[in-house]
């Protein structure tokens, strides 16, 4: 328990486990001391990531106020202290004290419509079903982005059992045309991804649908795994122009059947498919280009892109990821010497920038 100083006296308050501290017995605004609570309070416990404003506001006795406010009503000071247009109120008594009378005396849709800018329909409504503890700041803020979209993501928002955060978050994520979001919001009902997915698959759904037409996205959202089935589709577009046409033995693996006939035949790690995804990704993206080697000793050899001065080489290897013999890394070194945008080897050991053989980087890294 914190001792009085000299000329200082402490009061019990009329709640539970806390005291407030006053000087000389005054106790006006700007002389009250933050009444001392602990960690594990039933106000800290409920305010959640607002525990430094409650404590501003409704300092002192006052947290009798916020504690005996409807679960609707104290969702609605945490939105407002969550919106864009609501100031700092830790650390200035003043604005704290401001804050206070104007969350004790403003409706609902008028401190939301100062926080916000507005006050979509069911706004109110909706945070009324959030339960007891405060949200993430973020959370309130997608719920009115949400709802003042519109569309079946509002849609959703009005007709939901629960709203967690992370289902706000993602719903916020949504474009607002139905075609899109309508099937995201679907196959997420249905366990197919998790909320946090939600507007990159709606999104890729609609580029897919703008290139490509209404079939592959049929495919997609049909799948079992709608989310490996919309990757896979990325994958099937055709690859980029090789970096350079290749010499008499490093052959561009220019094609996604190329790519995966190649990791059959080497029984590399791209036989697996998230590796092999993986790689696709880069490729497709334009950050990786694969070639084979076709000497005495085969390999499969992945070249990264350098920024704008080219390519470098960060990994060879032959058959099931084994290393190369001396010799076919000294005629590997001596091939890509003579390529103008292709950094040379240190030495017949090196891989890309590193030196020495225990530097070696793995086709599977990222």
């Amino acid at each position: 328990m914190p001792q009085a100083a000299p000329g200082e006296a402490m009061t019990k308050s009329r709640f539970a486990d806390e005291e407030t501290l006053t000087v000389d017995g005054d106790t006006r605004a700007g002389r009250e001391v933050e009444p001392f609570r602990g960690l594990n309070t039933v106000a800290d416990f409920i305010s959640g990531d607002f525990s430094g404003d409650v404590a501003a506001i409704w300092r002192g006795n006052r947290v009798g106020e916020y504690l005996a406010a409807s679960d609707a009503r104290r969702h609605i000071w945490h939105a407002w202290l969550a919106g864009p247009a609501s100031g700092a109120v830790q650390g200035d008594a003043v604005s704290a004290e401001r804050a206070y009378r104007l969350l004790s005396s403003t409706s609902g849709r008028a401190l939301m419509a100062q926080a916000y800018g507005l006050c979509p329909p069911g706004l109110v409504k909706s945070l009324g079903r959030l339960g007891a503890p405060a949200r993430r700041r973020g959370a309130y803020r997608a719920l009115v982005k949400v709802l003042a979209g519109g569309g079946p993501a509002a849609k959703h928002v009005h007709h939901a059992k629960a709203l967690a955060d992370e289902l706000l978050l993602g719903l916020a994520t949504l474009p607002r045309d139905f075609a899109s979001a309508g099937p995201a919001i679907q196959l997420f009902l249905e366990g197919a991804f998790g909320a946090q997915k939600m507007g990159a698959f709606a999104w890729a759904l609609s580029r897919i649908r703008a290139l490509y037409g209404e079939a592959p996205v049929a495919r997609i959202v049909e799948a079992s795994d709608p989310w490996v089935a919309l990757w896979d589709t990325l994958y099937t577009v055709d690859f980029p122009t090789p970096p350079w046409l290749g010499t008499a033995r490093l052959t561009a693996v220019d094609s996604r059947r190329h790519l995966i006939e190649a990791a059959a035949r080497f029984q590399n790690c791209l036989a697996r498919p998230d590796y092999a995804r993986t790689a696709l990704r880069r490729i497709v993206d334009g950050r990786a280009y694969f070639y084979e080697w076709g000497g005495d000793e085969p390999a499969l050899l992945e070249f990264r892109r350098a920024g704008s001065l080219g390519w470098h080489l960060v990994a060879a290897s032959g058959a099931r990821n084994q290393w190369l013999s001396e010799r076919t890394r000294t005629e590997i070194a001596g091939t890509i010497e003579g390529l103008a945008n292709v950094c040379p080897l240190l030495d017949q050991n090196s891989i890309g920038f590193q030196i020495g053989t225990e530097e070696r980087l793995y086709l599977n890294e990222e």
